[in-house]
């Protein structure tokens, strides 16, 4: 790349810097924790943006994952915004960590799917369940996953078991 047209990428990554950090409202005055909280949240969002499912099937197989290895994380990304905020308390009380070690989820399976509409699906998770010991039983949920734009996400967690999911 010649040296004429570094000189203008190099002010124009500035520029772009710099309209960044003005438009995402970061100033020069402000609080060093402030400004770290506010940049993790946007990295966040974009993870969440990036992790986002493309198809109903595809929330429910993100949910079971996230039940599966214990990541409230990846449970709470693909909750309605409604369900969030219903959820949230919960999530951080358990430190975004569900389920318990003992039994554990050992695998799932996705029973069942019923059209319920044009932007909404149910789904049946049936979840095997494991201790030291050997099998546990297993464990049906049902969720119903809804689309908004192009937005997938569950609407609506259906459990009779209490402290395996957040409901």
């Amino acid at each position: 790349m010649s040296l004429r047209l570094m000189a203008p990428l190099r002010v124009v990554a500035l520029s772009f810097l710099l309209v960044t950090v003005i438009a995402g409202g970061i100033r020069a005055d402000a609080d060093p924790l402030s400004v770290k909280l506010m940049l993790l949240q946007r990295r966040l969002e974009l993870l969440e943006t990036a992790f986002a499912p493309k198809t109903y099937r595809e929330v429910v197989e993100k949910w079971a994952e996230g039940v599966k290895s214990r990541n409230g994380a990846v449970q709470f990304a693909v909750l309605s915004p409604e369900l969030r905020d219903q959820l949230q308390h919960q999530f951080e009380e358990l430190m975004w960590v569900t389920g318990t070690s003992s039994p554990w989820v050992e695998q799932y399976s996705i029973t069942s799917e019923q059209d319920l509409g044009e932007t909404t699906r149910r789904f049946a998770v049936q979840f095997q369940l494991a201790t030291s010991t050997g099998p546990a039983g297993e464990h049906t949920v049902e969720l119903v996953v809804s689309k908004s734009s192009d937005q997938y996400y569950i609407s609506k967690i259906t459990t009779a078991i209490d402290g395996l999911f957040p409901h």
